[in-house]
């Protein structure tokens, strides 16, 4: 080992007028010598080099004691290969522009990979966290408030598992100033799980988890600041959160990214005869537990859940007989891998055509130097240092187009991250760091070896007494190697013709991916957000009459055509109940359902089919009405067309709604689906939340 560094070091000493000096005193002693024995002190020194040999050679010798030969060979590669480019600058040109843009494009799209679903998630030991599924129906995350009392009291094998229900927002006043920000209700013990505490404060108390509990709230880093100064009095401050006032027990440092992203979390107050859908389990096993243990230990409490809880529904004992644990990585990226994975594989194309385009390029090179390859084979360079340089002006030209394709990742990178949510990208921070850089030189490398193979072939085929016999001219007479360059040249085109179709194909299904027909029409439609939740937002009336007066007003500005009122837009799920068509056929199924003003439909240029649409007949004092798609419609109803008096049974809300129409949602050809899943309809009616999701003002 000591010497290898000795010849490392050797690489950047040069000791050549030392050697110089050395090898002149041997020629002079040697002459000295020949000039005693008679001879003049010409022919001595002739006699004398003769003796001594090759002076360059004995140089040569002497660096190689001193350095490792290898680097002096590569480095003289090196050289030559710059000489090489500087005498064709328009095709080294070509050759770099093309491999940027086909490893930028690449190097960017695996930067997003990285971060979505390579990276280690910003928690202490991430890949001790699991997330309960279901595969029952296909995979599920959804569960009830009972499945989740029952593995936390049941299931040893985690140090703590908790509860979510994500995708909420509140108004959060402060003193004077107020915030419309997003929110997490969590059971205790749903920091310890990404094992991360407040920085400040605590974390929910089991005592502040119960249905009667305390109201509290930890707050994010960035909301301390905006509304505390970052003062250490804002534990134990009150805030009015949707109305209701919470006493902020935490603060979350600020590297603390949840999932779905919040600004604030509430407590989730769950108890046993909770059997709604709509809650998210994840555990943190214990040191000395593995995914196999809380695997066998979850199946060892399934025949226990099914006679204890199966009763709920017909559907709910399949559902924990398919209960499963999955890495927490894999169930929140799950949404987000496919298209990721199809983004990747056309990147992958694009840099697979230009390294087919480059390749013949390098062909083409190869060619023109054959008659150089022959001279260096014949003076004795033998054809395994020429294959060499080929491979290091290839290797050198590739790791050119990967440090030009970093530049064009760059960009990329700054035109598609803005449209990236971020709960899309998990909270990850995509960059070009190490390991897109050290991905991007293994993309180096691996390219150089595609381009450098047909070139080596080539000089591996010489006829070196044919080339040098035609002098060059006529350096593709050779019937064989004729035959082999129209081959290569054949493969050339129609790999490049094939990569390009399969380019083609995966960005026509991004775009068909962007162009869906959705059913309705989002151009020039604004969207503004407010919570009026129970306390400051008044009665239900309140409300309403409130909302009546801004969408007055709405409808007055200049360029308004249409303004409503929603608890969401479309394709957004936020809320689900259980219904129950009337009939002689009574099947239980949970729905998707929204709240809307009557020019909701007219907002989104959404035809109603049959019926009418809401208008002021449908006031609070009247009958409840609905409107729904036709999936839902030919569900409740053998005929495609509802009556007006079908009627279906609401658990959520305990009465009966009537049916005024269908509204047509058309996507990619077929009609929309609400839904559809087996539902666990609750007996009682349930108690009222007090923080529902809040409305939106939806202006065209």
């Amino acid at each position: 080992m000591r010497m290898f560094f000795k010849r490392l070091l050797g690489l950047f000493r040069r000791r050549d007028d030392r050697l110089s000096a050395e090898i002149q005193t041997h020629l002079d002693l040697l002459t000295e010598h020949h000039v005693d024995r008679g001879l003049t002190p010409i022919d001595a020194r002739a006699a004398a080099r003769r003796e001594f040999g090759g002076v360059a050679a004995m140089k040569d010798a002497y660096r190689d004691q001193g350095r490792l030969p290898f680097f002096d060979v590569f480095a003289q590669d090196v050289r030559y290969a710059l000489r090489t480019f500087r005498r064709a600058p328009a095709v080294t040109a070509a050759i770099v522009v093309t491999l940027a843009l086909g490893m930028g494009a690449t190097t960017a799209i695996f930067a997003i990979v990285d971060a979505v679903l390579l990276k280690p998630l910003p928690y202490p030991r991430a890949d001790r966290m699991l997330a309960l599924g279901s595969t029952a129906f296909g995979f599920s995350g959804a569960h009830t408030g009972q499945t989740f009392l029952y593995i936390r009291e049941r299931v040893p094998a985690f140090a703590r598992v908790a509860a979510t229900r994500g995708g909420s927002g509140w108004n959060l006043v402060v003193g004077e100033r107020a915030e419309y920000v997003r929110g997490v209700a969590v059971t205790p013990g749903y920091f310890e799980v990404f094992g991360m505490p407040p920085q400040a404060g605590r974390e929910f108390s089991e005592a502040e988890g119960q249905p009667n509990g305390p109201m509290s709230v930890v707050i994010s880093d960035a909301v301390w600041r905006r509304h505390f100064d970052g003062r250490a009095d804002a534990i134990g401050a009150i805030a009015q959160l949707g109305g209701v006032a919470h006493a902020v027990v935490g603060v979350m440092p600020p590297a603390f990214r949840s999932i779905p992203p919040a600004d604030v979390w509430t407590t989730l107050r769950l108890s046993p005869a909770d059997t709604s859908l709509n809650y998210t389990i994840i555990g943190r096993l214990r040191n000395e537990a593995s995914w196999e243990s809380a695997t066998a230990a979850l199946e060892a409490v399934k025949p226990a859940m099914v006679h204890d809880l199966g009763a709920t529904s017909q559907a709910f004992p399949r559902r924990i007989e398919q209960l499963t644990w999955m890495p927490y990585r894999a169930t929140v990226s799950s949404g987000s891998r496919p298209i990721l994975r199809l983004l990747f594989g056309a990147a992958i194309f694009v840099l697979l055509i230009a390294c087919a385009n480059v390749a013949a390029l390098q062909l083409v090179r190869a060619v023109a130097r054959r008659r150089e390859m022959a001279t260096r084979a014949a003076l004795g360079g033998g054809t395994a240092r020429a294959i060499r340089q080929l491979l290091t002006e290839s290797l050198m030209l590739a790791i050119l187009g990967a440090l030009a394709g970093m530049a064009v990742a760059y960009t990329n990178l700054s035109v598609v991250l803005p449209f990236l949510t971020e709960a899309f990208l998990l909270g990850q921070r995509v960059s070009l760091d190490w390991r897109v850089f050290g991905a991007a030189i293994a993309l180096a490398v691996a390219t150089s070896l595609v381009l450098g193979v047909w070139p080596a072939i080539d000089t591996a085929r010489l006829n070196l007494r044919g080339v040098i016999w035609e002098g060059g001219r006529n350096a593709t007479a050779s019937r064989s190697g004729t035959r082999l360059r129209r081959a290569f040249a054949v493969l050339e085109v129609c790999l490049a013709g094939v990569l390009l179709v399969g380019a083609g194909l995966f960005v026509r299904a991004i775009v068909n991916l962007t162009s869906v027909d959705v059913g309705f029409d989002p151009d020039h439609v604004l969207v503004a957000q407010t919570s009026l939740q129970v306390g400051a937002g008044g009665t239900g009336l309140e409300r309403m009459a409130l909302f009546d007066r801004i969408l007055t007003r709405m409808n007055e500005l200049p360029g308004v055509e249409a303004a409503a009122v929603a608890t969401n837009v479309p394709i957004e799920r936020v809320t689900n109940l259980a219904i129950e068509p009337a009939g002689p056929i009574r099947e239980t199924r949970t729905m998707d359902w929204m709240y809307v003003s009557p020019d909701y439909f007219t907002v989104f240029r959404i035809d109603v089919r049959a019926g009418r649409p809401f208008d002021r007949r449908d006031a609070p004092t009247a009958a409840p009405a609905a409107i729904v798609n036709a999936t839902f419609a030919q569900m409740i109803s053998a005929r495609p067309l509802l009556h007006s008096d079908r009627r279906f049974n609401s658990y959520e809300r305990c009465r009966t709604a009537r049916v005024r129409s269908w509204a047509l949602s058309t996507m990619s050809g077929r009609r929309a689906e609400p839904g559809g899943r087996p539902a666990t309809p609750s007996p009682r009616r349930p108690r009222p939340s007090s923080m529902c999701r809040p409305p939106r003002c939806l202006i065209a």
